[in-house]
C-alpha cells in the first residue's frame, strides 16, 4: 500500500517529508549548555569585530576551533542577526555530508 502511495507521487511525499523537518527544526530551542554558549561566543566576536579569536564573557575562547563561529557570522553577514541561521548551519552541513 505504501509502496504504491510512494509510486505514484513521491515528489508529493517529499515535500511533506521537507515540511515537516523544517517545521520541527524552526520549533526546536537552543541547547542550554552547548548551542548556547557557541551563540555567546559567536555573538561576542560580532560585538567586537574580531572574527580571528573567540571571546566569551571577554576572555579568549580559543579551545574551539572557530569554523562554526565563521560560519555563523557568515550567515549573519547575509542574512543578518537572526536566530534561525544557526540553527540551520548543522542540518545544511549533515546534507553536505550526504
Amino acid at each position: 500500500m505504501i509502496s504504491r502511495l510512494l509510486q505514484r507521487d513521491p515528489l508529493l511525499w517529499l515535500f511533506w517529508l521537507t515540511l515537516l523537518v523544517l517545521v520541527s527544526f524552526a520549533s526546536r530551542s537552543y541547547i542550554p549548555i552547548h548551542e548556547t554558549r557557541y551563540l555567546a561566543a559567536a555573538w561576542e566576536m560580532w560585538l567586537r569585530g574580531d572574527f580571528l579569536v573567540p571571546y566569551m564573557n571577554g576572555e579568549t575562547y580559543s579551545h574551539k576551533p572557530p569554523l562554526l563561529f565563521w560560519l555563523i557570522h557568515a550567515g549573519w553577514l547575509i542574512t543578518g542577526v537572526n536566530d534561525w541561521w544557526p540553527r540551520l548551519i548543522t542540518p545544511l552541513l549533515a546534507l553536505a555530508c550526504l
